[in-house]
């Protein structure tokens, strides 16, 4: 029985859904270029149970004060859904969030939950939150900042 090749994983914070689907984002460009490349690389894009809350927040909030109609929030929507994200619950992602919090230093844990599915999974986490990437770029190598992806696929900045 031939074995099938696993495809390569890598975390999606919902920073980084958001401005792949929504063309006012800061880092618009750079998270389509790059998302596009992940995904034609076969990329799996995985994100912890809080993903879907986050983005629906994250829409839901643009149209609560009048930056987004409803109509341009179901078509965001329906970008995100394209990207097929994979809602993976890791039982050992709670304890190492709050360990990740810790360690660099961060109020909630939120983002860290990221970063823990990507420790826990061995990928990298790829985010537009520039603060957070700025906060845990340095200790954690696979904390990945889309605003430092080029068009040749690499990123403009050692991570």
């Amino acid at each position: 029985m031939p074995i099938e090749a696993q495809a390569l994983e890598t975390v999606l914070d919902a920073s980084g859904a958001a401005a792949f689907a929504l063309a006012d984002e800061k880092h618009h460009k750079a998270a389509r270029a790059c998302l596009t490349a992940l995904g034609a690389q076969g990329t799996v894009f995985i994100a912890p149970p809080l993903f879907e809350s986050e983005i629906d927040s994250i829409l839901r909030r643009r149209v609560y004060l009048e930056t987004l109609t409803t109509q341009a929030a179901s078509a965001a929507l329906r970008i995100v859904d394209a990207l097929q994200v994979r809602i993976v619950y890791d039982v050992g992602t709670r304890a190492l969030a709050r360990a990740i919090a810790e360690q660099i230093n961060q109020v909630r844990v939120y983002d860290s939950t990221y970063a823990a599915l990507a420790q826990a999974r061995g990928c990298d986490l790829w985010t537009a939150d520039e603060r957070f990437y700025n906060s845990a770029g340095a200790a954690l190598s696979f904390v990945r900042f889309v605003g430092n992806f080029n068009s040749t696929g690499e990123t403009d900045v050692a991570d």
